[in-house]
C-alpha cells in the first residue's frame, strides 16, 4: 500500500545542528509566524503571538510535570527562537527575548533567525539556506531596526579591551603589539630560540609562536563580543552572525597598516529587492523593487 509522503518541513533553528529538533510543515512557516516577537518551536506547532501572556498560556500545554526539573529534560519551548539561549522557565525565555532581541529588526524569511543587522541575515542565509540563497528574502519587522551609532562604537571598544586579548613580547616587556606579523616579526628578530608565551608564561620554540597562542584563541580575525578567533573571514563573519544576532557585524583585524580601523563591518552585497518592508497589518508585505 502507498504511504502519504510526509509534508515539507522547514528547520525553524538550523544553527542548531543536531540539536534542531524545531521542524514546521512550510505552509505553516507564514509572514505572521516569522515576524511575531513570541513563537513556538516545538516540532510542527506553529503557535505565535505578539502577547506576553498567551504566549505563557500556550507554554503550559507543552510544560512537563513540575517534579522534573526542565533544564534536565528535553524542552524545546525553552529554547530562545532567535539565538542558542537556553532558558531555565517560561518567564526567563519570555525575558530573554525582550531584552535581548528587541532591535533585532531583520528577520530571514526561511526560518526563525533573525539580527539587528542585515549583512548577519545574509551571511546567515548563504551558510543555512544555501540552496535557497539567490531567492532568500529579508523581512523588515516593523519599529525594531535600530540604527548603528558613536554609542555602539565606545561599546564595541570596551568589549575589546576584556576581549581581544594583546600581543606582548616577552623579552622587553615594553613592547605591546596590534599587528599580529609585526609581532611575529619582532620577536623573531631577538634571535632566541625560546620565547616566552604572554599569556600563559610557557617558553614556546620561537617559529611555533603563531600555532601556539591560537591555544589561547589569538587569531588574525577575533570577535569582539566574545574571545573567538579564526583566521578565515568567512568563518569569523558566520560566528558573529550565529553567536551574536543581537550585535552588529563587526570583527576584530590584527592588522595595523595604513591607519586600518580597530574593527571592521562585514559588509555584504544586498540588493534592493532582497528586502520586504512589512506592514504593521497583518500578512501585509511590500517587495522592494
Amino acid at each position: 500500500m502507498h504511504q502519504p509522503s510526509s509534508p515539507p518541513m522547514a528547520a525553524l533553528k538550523p544553527w542548531n545542528g543536531l540539536r534542531n529538533a524545531g521542524k514546521l510543515s512550510l505552509h505553516k512557516l507564514t509572514t505572521s509566524y516569522l515576524l511575531a516577537e513570541f513563537k513556538c518551536t516545538v516540532y510542527d506547532c506553529g503557535f505565535h503571538s505578539e502577547t506576553l501572556e498567551t504566549m505563557k498560556e500556550h507554554f503550559l500545554i507543552h510544560q512537563k510535570p513540575s517534579n522534573q526539573h526542565s533544564i534536565t529534560r528535553f524542552s524545546p519551548w525553552l529554547e530562545c527562537w532567535y539565538c542558542k539561549n537556553v532558558a531555565t522557565s517560561s518567564d526567563n525565555l519570555l525575558e530573554h527575548v525582550q531584552m535581548m532581541h528587541k532591535h533585532c529588526g531583520y528577520q530571514c524569511d526561511q526560518c526563525c533567525y533573525r539580527s539587528r543587522d542585515p549583512n548577519s541575515v545574509v551571511v546567515h542565509q548563504r551558510k543555512y539556506h544555501n540552496e535557497l540563497f539567490q531567492n532568500a528574502k529579508i523581512l523588515c519587522v516593523p519599529g525594531r531596526q535600530k540604527p548603528y551609532t558613536p554609542m555602539d562604537d565606545d561599546a564595541i571598544r570596551i568589549e575589546m579591551k576584556t576581549n581581544v586579548k594583546g600581543l606582548h613580547c616577552s623579552h622587553c616587556v615594553i613592547r605591546k603589539f596590534i599587528d599580529l606579523d609585526e609581532f611575529l616579526t619582532h620577536i623573531s628578530g631577538h634571535n632566541k630560540t625560546y620565547t616566552d608565551c604572554h599569556v600563559c608564561t610557557q617558553p614556546v620554540p620561537t617559529h611555533t609562536m603563531e600555532e601556539h597562542i591560537k591555544l589561547h584563541n589569538i587569531y588574525l580575525f577575533q570577535c569582539v563580543y566574545c574571545d573567538y578567533g579564526t583566521t578565515a573571514t568567512a568563518k569569523i563573519m558566520e560566528h558573529v552572525a550565529d553567536e551574536h544576532p543581537e550585535r552588529m557585524l563587526f570583527y576584530h583585524t590584527r592588522v595595523s597598516r595604513n591607519n586600518f580601523p580597530p574593527f571592521v563591518r562585514g559588509i555584504q552585497r544586498i540588493a534592493p529587492n532582497r528586502y520586504v518592508v512589512c506592514s504593521t497589518q497583518p500578512n501585509e508585505v511590500i517587495h522592494i523593487n
